[in-house]
């Protein structure tokens, strides 16, 4: 496992930096909404039917996102470039 301030990685995965955004949320098609409050760190798997996200919150939650949301809307703390990457 590697170890980088308090993030434990298990898997040989690549992360990004997230922790300036204040929450995160994706929409699906149906109407329906996922909510993360202060995220850290963001994987991304590209897939044929749609990206998945791996997250992991300030909490020490981490979330998976299944592919099939059709958008993300998120804010970001006072300060921070409202898009980063």
């Amino acid at each position: 496992m590697t170890e980088t301030t308090g993030f434990v990685q298990g898997a040989d995965l690549t992360w990004l930096d997230i922790s300036d955004e204040e929450f995160r949320v994706y929409h699906y098609p149906d109407g329906g909404v996922y909510s993360l409050y202060h995220p850290l760190k963001l994987n991304v798997k590209r897939k044929e039917n749609g990206d998945s996200h791996r997250i992991q919150a300030e909490n020490g939650i981490g979330h998976y996102i299944a592919p099939g949301w059709i958008a993300i809307s998120w804010r970001v703390k006072d300060g921070s470039p409202t898009v980063a990457f």
